[in-house]
């Protein structure tokens, strides 16, 4: 071997991970502040597109289907969703089926 030097005009490639690439992305306040405020403008563009209509689900009360209609009222796009109970919101089957129609649907 002539030396440790690579040739003139060869620039050397940077050492990748051998785990597969970079898929590490720190975790920054300014990114949580961003998601916010994001989520605040869409919450307002959805507002504005709101149909006018509110569904009274009082007489319902299988679990499984108030966290259908919620998920239903989120895709049509509904003012509210008037529930007998609001605590049914903070079980899990209703997360589990509803996903996170209750931070998207006014519910009372």
């Amino acid at each position: 071997r002539a030396g440790t030097h690579p040739p003139q005009g060869h620039q050397p490639r940077p050492q990748r991970p051998r785990d597969g690439g970079d898929c590490q992305k720190k975790f920054t306040f300014e990114l949580v502040d961003d998601e916010l405020q994001f989520r605040q403008h869409v919450l307002a563009a959805k507002a504005s597109q709101r149909r006018q209509l509110i569904v009274v689900a009082t007489f319902v009360d299988k679990l499984a289907n108030l966290a259908g209609l919620a998920r239903t009222a989120e895709v049509f796009g509904i003012c509210g969703l008037l529930l007998a109970n609001l605590k049914v919101v903070s079980s899990a089957l209703f997360q589990d089926i509803a996903v996170t129609a209750d931070k998207w649907v006014p519910m009372a």
